[in-house]
Order: structure tokens, then C-alpha cells, then sequence
């Protein structure tokens, strides 16, 4: 009877004291709970279980229902089962069986067993599956010391990660931030006592964490806290509206969620989400005191390789976003590129200025503590901030979205700004060649590599090696050779790959690849098609290999029956003078079908008809903007991507002039 979920179904006050002594009197009463999921419809009644279990010293876990009765069955299903339990209410159908127990003194006790020739049912279905779990199944039973053992000496764990460097290097600085530093001794004692804190609390393998928070030495110790008891972490975005918040905290099914005093306004805290969460926690001082009292001692708990370490929400330019899965594995092969592809260096002091809620902030993070280097953490990437840091902090490496280097470049004194002790640059998106020419020459002693990568890929792609960077330039947006840990290929509709000089779709695999996006098994089939990963990007190899961006699939504008680039025109525009950003769309339209828009920022006086003017002068005829406006800002996202289904909507409803 041990591989079993118990769901309670009713459990009356008047029942609870009765059923209380019967536990304790006949312990055969409740069965052997041991390592069992037992599921009760409120916090009160999940209380008063958790007290029976307790009192007979047992482990095992008990949740609350996440909602009203009538939604007991929206839980995550049995680890056990080989099923989804998320659809239709199909109990005691195929491949569960569910039988009731008993009922008796107000308890209605459901057990659910696991059909005979249950399977470890995957993220992503295969091609032919109908649903996908709400989480890659877990064996929720407890481990026995044997097992534990085995999957202590073979794992791959992120959590283990900053262990090891904390052993390497205990006294090194970790972290400076606002005054304040960490040693990687300290920074791994913190990491333990939270991982602590969140096993006191209930917190076990396979309970979504949810996290809202500016960059913090809190949000570092929660990554590798929640890697080290198998709880994946859910970085929230910090610019989502609570509705929003509450979206992503209901879609990953969150367990708990731990918030920066600052950002607590932002949570819907009267709302049915939020209220169902079992845990909200404020990272305030009376938090930090809380830990100060836990021990720091190593913590040691079963995860597998192949557990959720993140679900990294997509920044949904395009449409409503998806829960992104990262396992363990996939992290690791990060690293492999890491050392392999970027050639990190322990010597080096980063600067962590991209939001650690943003998968590559996430990765900076994951390299710079994997690797033992030393850190600079501000709480968001502003302009001052990151000036400031520079000057009096002196880091030697900088990575960061083009929108941030463009924002930079109009920041007062950047043109006095000491930039000595810069080595190493990385650019994430497209950087127009003009203003990258501009940044190398501020900075001509460093090294500049130009990044391409995506969160379902951890997030991996390719890079452009410091030493090619020079003479592959003569093309817009050159993002190197494929990283050390994937497989790439160009190819059309059909799957056939196209040969040099091509322009089709990029499409991946290797262990850095997501399992797929969180309930979505529609999405997760387009996504593996054939076979392979598909990224959405749009580019060509050259004879030597390397890569080169054009666009996005869903960007691409088909206008007058050619394609057109919306990057290409981007680039073309940005060598105006007065063109300080630039974004460009496609717009319905009765003779293009699809006309080209561009929508500028400008930082000298311009108007849309000399803008207009310069388009078609460098551009052919059916790539040159059709529209311009001229506005003071573009829409983006708070990782810089520009948000062109904004921008789409605001040209169609008249709201640009």
C-alpha cells in the first residue's frame, strides 16, 4: 500500500478530535503513510492531518486543496500515476484505478492506486500523447538511505554547485552588494538555512516556489536552496500585473512564494490565488532574522536529475506566455558551454546587473557561483547603477541586452566613464553594427562577443568567438558557431536542411533542451516537431559555419509577395543620425496585403517624412517603410525586448500619429 496518494475528501471539526485519537491509539487506522501524499480540502483540516502524522512521527506529506472542493481534482496528480488526473475528471478510467476506503466519523478517505504497469510519464508527451502532466512525475515515497546515498555520489543538482565552490574557496568574496559582503562560506550557510526554512515549512520535492524580487544576495540563496531540497523556483517578472501574477502562481499550481517588501503592493494578496497559496513570505528584516536562528549545516534531500530546477515564464511578446521547464541536466549543460563556449574564468568579477527573474540573468548567476568567480549585484539594470558599479566596483565582465547599451550610450559622462577594468562584453539581441562599432570604440581593450539564446534552450544557442567578431561584422547580427552542448540546423517548411548562404528556421537539440512548456502538450508537439527543437528564429549559415540572424519566423513581414526582414530594415534605419531606436513591424494593408512601419525614436529633431524620405533612398522599394511615426518611447518588456504586439495594436486602434 505504499505506493498510494490519500485525498481527503471531507473532514468535519466534530470529526477531527475522534479521528485524532484513533490515530494515535491504532496507528494501522490511517494505514502506513510513510513517504505518502495526502491531500485535504482546506488549511484548517491540512493542519489538523499534518498533527496526526506528526504526532505519530511519521513523513509524510500533507497539502491543502488549492481551491474550493469542487477543484480538489486540479492538484498535481499521483507522483505514481502514468497519467494526467487534470482532465475531465476521469477517475477509476484506463490507467488509475480509484477505490474508496472507508468513511467513517465525518472523513472520507480515496485511496488511488497506480495501475500495474505504470511508466515515469514525461514533461513533453510523445508525438502521439493527449496530455502531459502538470509536473515530470516524482516519487514522492521517502528514500531510503541506500537511495539517497546513490543519488548523492551521481546527481547532477544545481544546489551542489555553490557547495563545492564554498568547499574550493570558502573564503572568497561571493558577493558585493549595496556595502554589504558575502564569502562563499557565507553565501552557502545562507543558502542551507533557507533550504531549511522551506522543509520546515511543508516544502518538499516538487512544490513550485515562486519568487518576486529585485536582484538580491536572497534571490542567489533561493535559486540554489530550492536546487537542494527539489523544489522548483519560479522567477516572476517584475513589471507583470498582479492578474498576471496571479496567472503564472495558478498555472505552475505554487506551493508558496516569496516576495521583496518593496514589490508586496504587486500581489493580488485578498485574491482566490493567492489566498490558496500555502505560504507568502516577505523578505523583510524580521525574514532575515528568522534564518539568522536556523542551522546552516548541509542539507541532503533525493532529487533527480531530470526534476524542474526553474519554470521560467516566456516574456510573451507575441501572446499570453508559457511556463518554460529547466531541469537539473539542462543547467548542467549550460555550464558546459560556459566554460567551453564564454571560457569563464574564476579570476573574474561580473557584474550581475540583468534581472535574475530573466533566464539569462539566471544563467549569470548559475556560471559566476559554478564557477567561483566574484560578483557585483545591483537591483535592476539601470543606467547609474551600472555606470556607478563600473567606476567604483571595477568588475571585469558585462552582459547585457542591446536596449541597455543603446540606453547607456545616452547617458551623461558616458563619455568620461573609465572602462579600464572591463575585459569581457556580451550583447544579448540585436545591437545596430553602428552603435556597436560606437560601444568598441569606448571600450577598444575588451573582448566582445555577440550572443544569441533562448529560455527553452537554458538558455543556449550560439556565440560569436572575440576573435571572429571583427571580420564577421561585415554582416548585420553575425551570433557565431552553435554551442558546445547542441546540434544546430537551417531549415524550411519541410524539415529539409538548406545548404550555405540559405535563410531558413534554426532548429536544435541536446541536453540544454527544455522538456517542454508546463501543461501545454499542443504547444510542446509544435515545439519538437520532427524531431528536433524548434527555436523560431530565422537565419543562415555561412560557408564557414557561422551563424547569422535575420528574424524571427513571427516577425517576418510578407509584403508585395517577398519577404522582408524587419531586422534588415531596423538596421538600414538605425544609420540615420537622428534615429536613436528603432522598431519595425508589418501592418495589414489592401495593396501590400502587408505594409512595412516603422516606428523611431530619435534623438536629435527629425521628422517622419525626412525619415520616411531615408528609407527609401537605402532600402528597395518593397523593404522601405511604407509609415513612420516618431515617438518618445518604445514598449518593451523589463529585459529590453521591444514589444511589437504593442506596438502592432497601438498602429491599428490610430493611437500613433
Amino acid at each position: 500500500m505504499n505506493n498510494i496518494q490519500i485525498c481527503v475528501l471531507q473532514f468535519s471539526s466534530v470529526a477531527r478530535p475522534r479521528l485524532k485519537k484513533r490515530a494515535l491509539s491504532n496507528p494501522s487506522y490511517l494505514l502506513d503513510l510513510e513517504g505518502l501524499v495526502l491531500i485535504a480540502p482546506s488549511k484548517n483540516n491540512a493542519r489538523s492531518w499534518r498533527n496526526c502524522v506528526s504526532l505519530r512521527k511519521t513523513r509524510c506529506d500533507v497539502r491543502a486543496m488549492n481551491g474550493p472542493a469542487d477543484r480538489w481534482i486540479s492538484l498535481p496528480p499521483s507522483p505514481h500515476c502514468g497519467s494526467n488526473l487534470n482532465s475531465n475528471r476521469q477517475w477509476g478510467k484506463s490507467t488509475i484505478a480509484a477505490h474508496l476506503l472507508f468513511t467513517h466519523s465525518g472523513a472520507t478517505v480515496l485511496i488511488v492506486a497506480p495501475p500495474a504497469t505504470s511508466t515515469h510519464p514525461t514533461l513533453s508527451p510523445t508525438p502521439h500523447a493527449k496530455t502531459a502532466p502538470i509536473h515530470p512525475a516524482y516519487n514522492r515515497k521517502a528514500m531510503s538511505p541506500h537511495q539517497l546515498a546513490n543519488n548523492l555520489i551521481h546527481r547532477f543538482n544545481v544546489g551542489d554547485a555553490l557547495r563545492r565552490s564554498a568547499a574550493r574557496y570558502p573564503n572568497k568574496r561571493a558577493i558585493f552588494f549595496e556595502g554589504r559582503e558575502l564569502t562563499y562560506a557565507q553565501l552557502d550557510a545562507l543558502t542551507n538555512q533557507l533550504a531549511r526554512f522551506l522543509l520546515d515549512s511543508g516544502i518538499r520535492r516538487a512544490d513550485p516556489v515562486a519568487i518576486l524580487s529585485l536582484n538580491s544576495p536572497e534571490y542567489v540563496a533561493a535559486f540554489f536552496a530550492c536546487a537542494r531540497i527539489g523544489a522548483p523556483l519560479v522567477p516572476i517578472n517584475l513589471m507583470l500585473t498582479p492578474g498576471d501574477i496571479d496567472y503564472v502562481l495558478d498555472r505552475v499550481h505554487a506551493k508558496a512564494i516569496l516576495t521583496a517588501p518593496i514589490l508586496q503592493g504587486k500581489l493580488n494578496n485578498h485574491g482566490p490565488v493567492v489566498q490558496a497559496l500555502e505560504h507568502t513570505w516577505t523578505m523583510n528584516d524580521a525574514f532575515t532574522e528568522a534564518l539568522n536562528k536556523i542551522p546552516s549545516g548541509p542539507v541532503e534531500e533525493f532529487v533527480a536529475n531530470d526534476d524542474p530546477a526553474t519554470i521560467i515564464f516566456t516574456s510573451g511578446t507575441t501572446a499570453r506566455p508559457k511556463g518554460v521547464v529547466n531541469t537539473h541536466l539542462n543547467w548542467y549543460a549550460n555550464l558546459i558551454s560556459a566554460f567551453g563556449d564564454s571560457q569563464i574564468n574564476r579570476h573574474w568579477r561580473i557584474l550581475l546587473a540583468l534581472p535574475m527573474f530573466h533566464i539569462a540573468g539566471l544563467s549569470n548567476v548559475w556560471s559566476t557561483f559554478a564557477a567561483g568567480m566574484d560578483s557585483v549585484i545591483i537591483p535592476i539594470p539601470k543606467t547609474d547603477l551600472i555606470l556607478d558599479a563600473i567606476v567604483h566596483q571595477k568588475p571585469n565582465v558585462l552582459g547585457l541586452p542591446a536596449t541597455v547599451y543603446v540606453g547607456l550610450l545616452n547617458t551623461p559622462g558616458i563619455e568620461t566613464t573609465d572602462f579600464d577594468c572591463l575585459k569581457r562584453m556580451a550583447v544579448f539581441q540585436y545591437l545596430p553594427t553602428n552603435l556597436f562599432n560606437r560601444w568598441r570604440e569606448l571600450v577598444p581593450h575588451a573582448e566582445w562577443m555577440n550572443y544569441w539564446g533562448q529560455t527553452e534552450m537554458t538558455p543556449l544557442g550560439s556565440s560569436t568567438p572575440p576573435e571572429d567578431l571583427e571580420r564577421k561584422l561585415c554582416a548585420p547580427d553575425p551570433i557565431g558557431i552553435t554551442h558546445l552542448p547542441l546540434e544546430l540546423r537551417v531549415v524550411d517548411d519541410d524539415m529539409n536542411e538548406l545548404p550555405a548562404g540559405k535563410t531558413g528556421e534554426f532548429v536544435c537539440r541536446g541536453p540544454a533542451i527544455t522538456p517542454g512548456y508546463l501543461e501545454d502538450p499542443a504547444a510542446n508537439q509544435a515545439l519538437f516537431h520532427g524531431g528536433w527543437h524548434h527555436t523560431g528564429a530565422m537565419g543562415y549559415k555561412d560557408d564557414e559555419g557561422y551563424l547569422y540572424f535575420v528574424d524571427r519566423k513571427k516577425d517576418m513581414i510578407k509584403s508585395g509577395g517577398e519577404n522582408v526582414s524587419s531586422q534588415e530594415v531596423e538596421e538600414a534605419m538605425a544609420k540615420h543620425p537622428a534615429v536613436a531606436e528603432v522598431a519595425v513591424v508589418g501592418v495589414a494593408d489592401d495593396y501590400w496585403i502587408e505594409k512595412v512601419v516603422a516606428v523611431i525614436v530619435t534623438n536629435t529633431d527629425a521628422t517622419a517624412d525626412e525619415l520616411l524620405q531615408f528609407g527609401k533612398s537605402h532600402l528597395a522599394t518593397f523593404k522601405a517603410p511604407k509609415s513612420v511615426y516618431v515617438v518618445e518611447y518604445l514598449p518593451k518588456n523589463p529585459t529590453g525586448k521591444v514589444l511589437k504586439r504593442e506596438l502592432r495594436k497601438q498602429i491599428e486602434q490610430g493611437e500613433l500619429e
